[in-house]
């Protein structure tokens, strides 16, 4: 019996440090363990070489394919946007947005409501990650 892979579009903007590529690749890194002939990643970036870099040193490059986030393409119906990552809002019906959790008065002024923007065509699920073990 022939395995149909699953296609997901990522996007995550690299800004300052290796939390931003470190979410993404340990979110890679999970599927690669636990699903590995399920899934086929399509990530879009604005930093395509350090992506790349940190997805090989990890040995995380297959079922992953790492573009500049200029050169987008629809390759899904599923987005994930991590940690505020920019996305064409109306190519998906669906758009799973991961997110940090901090306490922070300027980050909880300004994050976690992009779920108003959902509508019957277009819904925005937001997710924040948990350092618990299994949770999210």
């Amino acid at each position: 019996m022939q395995h149909t892979k699953k296609h997901i579009d990522c996007f995550v903007n690299v800004i300052d440090n290796f939390g931003d590529m470190g979410c993404i690749l340990e979110f890679c890194l999970y599927y690669k363990k636990n699903y590995p002939k399920n899934y086929h990643f399509y990530i879009f970036t604005n930093d395509q070489k350090s992506l790349m870099q940190i997805f090989a040193l990890n040995n995380c490059v297959e079922n992953v394919s790492i573009y500049d986030v200029k050169d987008w393409r629809k390759m899904s119906d599923l987005a994930i946007s991590f940690l505020h990552a920019d996305f064409p809002k109306k190519a998906y019906k669906k758009i799973f947005r991961v997110d940090y959790l901090s306490f922070d008065e300027s980050w909880l002024a300004h994050n976690g409501d992009e779920h108003f923007l959902s509508s019957e065509d277009f819904r925005i699920f937001e997710m924040i990650i948990s350092p618990q073990n299994r949770g999210s």
